[in-house]
């Protein structure tokens, strides 16, 4: 089994069950364009998804500071979409893990790890602060 240490992010839209329940073809529509953002701003800072879940997209960076830029980035646009729907908010989690290569994906406890740091992250518009 090949092994490699990477950076990795992972990001979900928070609400998105209810959403669904609200309007489902709104909301498709918006993950697709929220998905296409995600996309271009991974690939700015030279990494690259590895999967995708729903609402979630799992991404790999060779540079952790890369992976924390880019969640800073998609929150910051996804804030500031101009629109005069309530933008999109995202949890994000970030961690620097070995993990498992199956073929163009990425297994393991690393990936798992995220995932969890991912779900329990608070969401807060950019630059707040929190009471803790």
């Amino acid at each position: 089994m090949k092994r490699r240490m990477t950076a990795i992010m992972v990001g979900d839209i928070v609400g998105y069950s209810a959403m669904m329940e609200e309007s489902e073809e709104k909301t498709i529509a918006r993950l697709a364009t929220c998905q296409t953002l995600i996309a271009q701003k991974v690939a700015s800072l030279d990494g690259r998804i590895f999967n995708r879940a729903g609402d979630s997209s799992l991404a790999e960076f060779p540079s952790p500071i890369n992976a924390l830029r880019c969640a800073v980035e998609i929150g910051t646009t996804l804030g500031i979409d101009g629109s005069s729907v309530e933008p999109l908010k995202m949890r994000f989690g970030v961690h620097l893990a070995d993990v498992a290569v199956h073929g163009d994906d990425l297994v393991g406890d690393g990936v798992n790890l995220t995932a969890r740091l991912q779900q329990a992250a608070a969401w807060r518009r950019v630059g707040e602060r929190s009471a803790v």
